[in-house]
């Protein structure tokens, strides 16, 4: 599914809105910022925007606020379709 420039113009002024009412970390706001214009992540826009859409904040600062460590067990965390901060196919 191709994601339309508008709803990613759209996504990101949703997004900057968010970061100024605390909604989100500033941190998740850069790896989610990221995610919406590095072509890298274009598979995951339709997922990401339909976060963004709806609102889901609290999920998406839980994905996106770190970038998953690495630690003596491998990387461990929940499972998440989307994040920097979440088992997924990107991580």
């Amino acid at each position: 599914m191709v994601v339309e420039h508008d709803v990613i113009r759209d996504s990101l002024a949703r997004l900057e809105q968010a970061g100024k009412e605390k909604k989100v970390s500033s941190s998740a706001a850069g790896n989610i910022r990221r995610w919406l214009t590095d072509p890298e992540f274009e598979e995951y826009l339709p997922q990401l925007v339909e976060l963004i859409q709806g609102d889901r904040w609290q999920e998406l600062n839980d994905a996106f606020w770190q970038v998953i460590p690495f630690g003596t067990g491998g990387r461990r965390g929940r499972m998440f379709p989307v994040g920097t901060n979440a088992i997924n196919d990107r991580t």
